[in-house]
């Protein structure tokens, strides 16, 4: 429980003895820090994470936490010890991804500013002598901008009898119990665990729930992604225990799970403690052996499908580096990038993103209008683009192929230029073979639509090409029959 302690004014804090951030709202973690040790500045920050929530349990003027860059491990003031977790505070909310000089929220960049929690103590390499669990919960507390990874025998996050909330995370390389990631339970009145634009990956368990266990408690996960997470018996991402307690249904909205397993058969996936009332709705998820929306397979398991679900590969850029090259998570050469034809791309909910700013690698969490399924939103560099007269995109040619439109393609068509506010491609005739209408976005060609096309029969002849960056053809509008080729895909009403 929080506690409170009374300030007392001595003739110690008079002579500047007293240096306890019993007034501040916010304090001030960095590990590599060399002031006072007290959290009262980013100079002067406890280099210690568990002395600032420690801080802040004292403290009822404390809200937040600001944790800089850099590696922090739980047995800080007993080294060695196992037992040791970094205990969250009710009602306070923990940041990672400072650069340890900004005082100006909007500065932080957890892709650029990588905070780690790490289960590595002891023996560096030997997971045997590792910190149990890592973190635990706190009622109200909102967690965000960390990697948690290398617990072991415990989990990365312990949450019992608490709602809070977990956001921008990645979960490494835990494992212990049942949930070597996230274990949640309750026993009393409904409780929520929150999870939004994380990734559980290389999470493993000799129980159930590679990644997440949750007992007789709400799940509700939005834009995060779940691969290579692994169960000693059923649950390879997550394990639901459900209850007939009311009012503690859970969803899952945006998300990947994908190349997980588990001992016990069909559960790869997911797994189910029992039959209760207690509901689990998916929603535009992509979920290995799920049938997608249309062919639905969990519906008896008590996982119901919401729409909008997939079963079809993911086209991660490299599934097997999942922190890419640079060894570092959250950045844009994570191998669980989708890749540029993945089918998550442009295929999730923008209302259950709301309020969603950034992804994982911190760019924009929507981009050419809808949001992508998955943790990481996929970026496109613009090769061409057609401006209306206002200058603002109607048409976006990108570096993989796809096309952009304000508006719809009309096919096979038949549409006479009236010479305003249009932009016509012409044949060697001079005659029209495509329109594109400034005013409504619209996409006018002769012929038809060709996606996904691996290679391009060019004949030298007039065609309109696009290139990217290093020449290569990737998409291309054919004289005389006036067909588009798309190395990628066609979005409509996209812009």
């Amino acid at each position: 429980m929080r506690t409170v302690k009374k300030k007392i004014v001595t003739a110690m804090f008079l002579l500047g003895l007293f240096v306890s951030a019993v007034s501040a709202s916010t304090v001030y973690v960095d590990a590599d820090a060399t002031g006072s040790d007290n959290g009262t500045s980013w100079t002067d920050a406890y280099v210690d994470l568990q002395d600032g929530l420690s801080d802040a349990n004292n403290d009822a003027n404390v809200l937040d936490i600001w944790v800089a860059e850099g590696t922090y491990k739980a047995d800080g003031s007993d080294p060695c010890n196992r037992d040791l977790s970094f205990e969250l505070v009710a009602d306070v909310n923990v940041y990672g991804g400072f650069d340890g000089n900004s005082t100006d929220f909007n500065n932080r960049d957890w892709s650029l500013y990588e905070t780690i929690l790490s289960g590595d103590i002891n023996n560096v390499g030997d997971v045997n002598d590792n910190t149990k669990t890592i973190v635990k919960g706190a009622d109200g507390a909102v967690f965000d901008g960390f990697v948690i990874t290398k617990a072991y025998g415990g989990r990365g996050l312990y949450n019992g009898l608490c709602s809070m909330t977990v956001a921008n995370c990645v979960f490494a390389e835990n494992q212990g119990g049942s949930g070597a990631a996230i274990n949640t339970y309750n026993y009393g009145s409904p409780v929520f665990t929150t999870i939004e634009n994380s990734l559980f990956v290389g999470n493993t368990t000799t129980g159930n729930g590679g990644a997440i266990w949750a007992r007789r408690t709400g799940l509700i996960i939005t834009n995060s992604t779940f691969y290579n997470n692994d169960s000693g018996s059923a649950g390879g991402a997550i394990y639901f225990d459900p209850d007939d307690m009311s009012g503690i249904d859970s969803t899952a909205d945006n998300c990947i799970l994908w190349g997980n397993t588990a001992v016990t058969a069909d559960t790869n996936e997911l797994g189910i403690g029992g039959y209760r009332s207690q509901e689990f709705t998916f929603s535009n998820c992509d979920i290995a052996d799920s049938n997608g929306s249309a062919g639905w397979t969990f519906g008896h398991w008590y996982f119901f499908d919401g729409g909008g679900n997939i079963d079809s590969d993911p086209e991660f850029v490299d599934a097997s580096d999942p922190d890419g090259s640079d060894g570092q998570w959250m950045t844009a050469d994570d191998g669980l990038v989708l890749g540029v034809y993945s089918p998550c791309i442009n295929a999730g909910d923008n209302s259950a993103a709301s309020g969603i700013d950034k992804d994982l690698k911190f760019d924009d969490r929507v981009i050419n209008g809808v949001v992508d399924i998955g943790a990481y939103e996929t970026v496109f560099e613009s090769i061409f683009t057609v401006l209306d007269d206002s200058d603002a995109s109607i048409a976006i040619f990108d570096d993989v192929g796809n096309l952009f439109l304000k508006g719809t393609m009309d096919t096979n068509s038949v549409h006479t230029a009236t010479g305003e506010d249009e932009f016509i491609i012409l044949d060697s005739s001079n005659s029209e073979l495509t329109i594109i209408d400034a005013n409504d976005g619209n996409m006018y060609l002769n012929g038809y639509v060709f996606e996904n096309q691996s290679t391009f029969a060019l004949d030298g002849t007039n065609h309109f090409i696009i290139e990217d960056g290093d020449g290569n053809t990737v998409a291309y509008i054919d004289d005389p029959n006036g067909d588009l080729y798309l190395k990628g895909k066609l979005y409509e009403s996209d812009l």
